[in-house]
């Protein structure tokens, strides 16, 4: 995919064209070794007569003419030396759709790559409907294509990657838009702007990177766990009033020394308005995490009925007084047991009224004091599973946090590092310049900046002279031969060219032939009136070797 480019349309549609290349293109040596590598399997593993095959050895024949390898880099010559490749001519095939799209809709407005680990990510922002994208398509799916390949290869070919690319999540903006552009975060990778006329949306998104490690995982371009990824967020960084004429022109963002993680805006009234990304971000996880704690104190119905009802001690306090009341008025009875026939109505009928005050007195209580037990033992059993609920939600807010601060001071660390290592770099730099007498002028700095263009553009016409001597001396060798016939293909421009100058040639040859035929008279008069008797035959050959004759 480092030649391909990813072409939207309005339905959504994402099509393809490989390769683009353009003259003096450099790419890394090891990029162009696995690539051909990779098209050398295929030729290896393809029957020759399928399209797949042809495909494979065109997009072969293609790079190796393109490149050419300068140590770590290959470097594409098209035109290089007055010399056309053979391929500059092949028009490429456009692919696809290889990602697919809700029929009916025709929003789609910007396309923009997007982080991934080891899937190719992009993101497609829309408009009316305000959406984000966000799909994967496998690194290896887009080969080189020409329009060269007849209709049925055309039709086999477009069948292997229609659609091979998977819609990963929908993030909604909910922000009213007629256009849009998206934005990728030159330091966060996981972040994106959507800017429309209205305003700036962030967006984070953490799902393209899950989706890649399950497929890593499975080898497969299909999901296998059920775990799902963190949810993006998204919030507004900036927001132009709806009751304003100022719209949004344009949006970067600048990650400077002075300014920090900053999105700058331009304005339609000429003004420039710079937002601190950081700052908005914290902002916003901080409202969130405000909702949350707001929605958990809603939803903790025991944490209120706890704090509407009274002191356990203190509803308590009244019903130990009965009960203490009620052990007062006991009587205690002590002695033997009677017998039946010994049982007076008196001692029965105080058996009696001790039994009533016992449970009027004592067990009424204690049974209402045994449910006021049981219902605060509930209350308090509800308040601990929600208490428990959120002391989860708080450990993992914790933990979270913490990775955070890692990351941070790990960055800070590394920034530290850097700043110190520049600041020492500056500090020798700006020595060195200060005892640099003279200092150089900027016709000085221009002057070498030619040199420099001068010396490449030098070095690519050695190499097309190069071979074009060679090319020469292989020519020159075949027409002294005889084994070379003449087959040249020449634009009408060039043989209209060609003609001009052999017409040219023969007038001048002619002017030569008649100067000669009176040079020749002057000297046979000369000769005549001397007297000297020159032999023709001498004369001749003297003058086709070129002699001088005195």
């Amino acid at each position: 995919c480092t030649l391909t480019v990813h072409l939207l349309k309005a339905s959504g549609q994402v099509m393809a064209a490989s390769p683009v290349l353009w003259e003096n293109a450099v790419v890394p040596a090891s990029v162009f070794d696995e690539s051909m590598e990779y098209l050398n399997h295929l030729l290896q593993t393809q029957h020759n007569d399928t399209p797949k095959y042809r495909q494979a050895r065109a997009a072969t024949f293609a790079l190796h003419e393109a490149f050419t390898r300068n140590g770590d880099t290959c470097t594409c010559y098209l035109n290089s030396g007055n010399l056309e490749s053979p391929i500059s001519g092949w028009e490429l095939q456009i692919q696809g759709p290889i990602v697919p799209s809700d029929p009916g809709l025709n929003t789609a407005a910007a396309i923009e790559p997007f982080f991934s680990r080891d899937l190719v990510g992009i993101a497609i922002g829309h408009v009316n409907n305000q959406t984000i994208d966000l799909a994967v398509l496998p690194c290896s799916a887009i080969l080189p294509r020409y329009t060269l390949e007849d209709s049925q290869d055309q039709l086999a070919l477009d069948s292997l990657i229609q659609e091979l690319g998977c819609l990963v999540e929908k993030v909604q903006v909910q922000q009213p838009a007629s256009t849009c552009a998206l934005l990728r975060d030159p330091v966060l990778e996981n972040m994106l702007h959507y800017v429309s006329e209205t305003g700036v949306m962030s967006v984070t998104s953490n799902s393209l990177k899950h989706f890649s490690s399950q497929v890593r995982e499975s080898n497969l371009m299909s999901p296998v766990t059920n775990k799902k990824p963190p949810p993006s967020k998204a919030w507004m960084s900036v927001t132009v009033p709806k009751d304003s004429d100022i719209t949004i022109k344009g949006a970067a963002v600048s990650c400077d020394a002075l300014l920090g993680h900053s999105l700058v805006v331009f304005l339609s009234n000429g003004l420039v308005s710079t937002v601190n990304l950081t700052q908005t971000r914290y902002r916003y996880e901080a409202t969130l995490a405000n909702d949350t704690a707001a929605r958990f104190q809603d939803k903790d119905e025991a944490y209120k009925n706890m704090q509407a009802t009274p002191a356990f001690h203190e509803e308590i306090r009244p019903i130990i007084e009965e009960i203490e009341t009620g052990l007062r008025g006991m009587t205690k009875w002590v002695g033997s047991s009677t017998n039946t026939k010994d049982i007076k109505p008196g001692e029965v009928a105080a058996v009696i009224e001790l039994r009533d005050h016992l449970e009027n007195n004592l067990m009424v209580h204690l049974k209402h004091l045994n449910k006021l037990r049981y219902n605060r033992m509930v209350m308090l059993r509800k308040m601990c599973q929600s208490q428990y609920a959120q002391a989860k939600e708080i450990y993992k807010t914790v933990e979270a946090l913490r990775a955070r601060k890692k990351q941070a001071s790990a960055k800070v660390e590394s920034i530290e590092s850097k700043a110190r290592t520049q600041a020492e770099l500056s500090s020798r730099l700006l020595q060195e310049a200060k005892d640099i007498r003279p200092a150089l002028t900027k016709a000085d700095i221009e002057y070498f900046n030619l040199l420099e263009r001068t010396r490449n553009q030098c070095q690519t016409w050695e190499k097309g002279l190069a071979e074009l001597q060679l090319n020469t001396d292989l020519m020159a060798e075949q027409i002294e031969s005889g084994r070379m016939e003449a087959n040249i293909s020449m634009s009408p421009f060039a043989m209209e060219r060609c003609r001009t100058i052999l017409d040219s040639n023969a007038k001048t040859i002619k002017e030569n032939e008649l100067q000669m035929q009176e040079t020749a008279a002057v000297i046979s008069d000369l000769v005549g009136n001397s007297g000297v008797v020159i032999d023709k035959a001498i004369f001749d050959n003297a003058y086709d070797s070129g002699s001088k004759i005195t």
